[in-house]
């Protein structure tokens, strides 16, 4: 059967007062010529009542669009109200669409194409920086360079895709190394469990952070070593996949514990940056530590000398989030100038 149109939810989870139910197609009007008992005003909120044969299933406002022949279905938002309508839609021929970022194109209100896409990504943008540089890529691109060298830079400029797209950063070490003291510092609040014990951390976990505008996913480890605990092996072994996949690695080297064991992890990770923590209580010369402030210099997948911080005091942070922000060619974010954040925009600068 040819679909009647495709159905979704435009309204996030949650408690609140409004949920939107979105039709749209060929089939939307005559769905709610039967079902709505208030008669369709273009571009006007109407109210009434929605109803599956005799059973009312609310009492929604209605904003019909002639031009898209989609509406907006106002409902209040209790689960079993908004589940009923999407229901009914279904059962008449409508394609539910998950409206998950980035939106579907049916689920934005956009003048042309380019609009629809900064609004189909919008949702995905989790820092003010990040919103700020995609609401201004439309003077951005009206701006846009003409020698095939500036439009190269941009079709290799990726910024705002980790701008929307957050990266993944694993933070690795040996145990009690400080790694879940660094996660905290840059979660920026307590997160993780911290103490003194070895193997506090049994499991990995994840949460978002800001790091100067860049969204970031922080992955704290458990520490990596051979246990006779079978929870914390078990832990570790479940670590290792995210630690693989991770975008980028921050290798936390414990200057108060032996050497033989973190050497091992060095050479084992060879494209982690490398941090000495402990600052504020160890001397990190053994590792070769890069003073403060001189880390102009992107970082290498050959280890080079390696940053020292304190997760407690603060020190050196900086310096790891400006490490961290040009790896992903965030340094200086792009708020004004073009980007490419779509295939479509990739295949028109292309071509062009």
């Amino acid at each position: 059967m040819q679909p009647s149109g495709k159905v979704m939810i435009l309204t996030a989870t949650g408690v609140s007062a409004i949920a939107v139910v979105r039709i749209c197609g060929t089939g939307a009007s005559a769905f709610l010529q039967r079902h709505f008992t208030a008669a369709l005003r273009p571009g006007r909120p109407i109210y009434g009542h929605l109803t599956d044969g005799e059973k009312e299933l609310d009492d929604p406002v209605v904003l019909w669009d002639e031009l898209t022949q989609s509406a907006d279905i106002c409902t209040h938002c209790g689960r079993w109200v908004v589940h009923s309508v999407v229901e009914l839609a279904r059962r008449e021929g409508f394609e539910f669409v998950d409206a998950k970022p980035p939106l579907p194109v049916e689920s934005v209100d956009a003048a042309d194409v380019f609009e629809g896409e900064i609004l189909q990504y919008l949702p995905l943008a989790r820092t003010k920086e990040a919103i700020r540089t995609l609401l201004n890529q439309r003077d951005a691109w009206s701006h846009l360079p003409t020698t095939s060298e500036a439009q190269a830079t941009i079709l290799a400029d990726r910024s705002l895709h980790w701008l929307l797209c957050p990266p993944r950063i694993a933070i690795i070490g040996i145990p009690n190394a400080g790694k879940s003291t660094l996660a905290n510092a840059l979660f920026g609040r307590d997160r993780n469990i911290v103490a003194d014990t070895p193997g506090t951390t049994r499991d990995y976990v994840e949460d978002f952070a800001n790091l100067s505008g860049l969204p970031v996913t922080l992955v704290d480890t458990p520490g990596l070593r051979c246990s006779t605990d079978a929870i914390e092996m078990e832990a570790i072994e479940l670590s290792r996949e995210p630690i693989a996949s991770a975008d980028l690695q921050i290798l936390l080297l414990d200057p108060t514990q032996g050497s033989a064991a973190q050497e091992d992890l060095i050479i084992g990770h060879p494209g982690a940056v490398l941090v000495v923590g402990k600052a504020d209580v160890a001397a990190s010369s053994s590792f070769g530590v890069q003073p403060s402030g001189c880390s102009s210099q992107a970082p290498s997948t050959k280890h080079q000398a390696p940053l020292a911080i304190s997760a407690k005091t603060g020190t050196g942070l900086p310096d790891l989030d400006l490490v961290i922000r040009r790896h992903f060619g965030c340094e200086v974010l792009p708020h004004n100038r073009p980007c490419i954040w779509t295939d479509r925009q990739r295949q028109l600068l292309t071509q062009t």
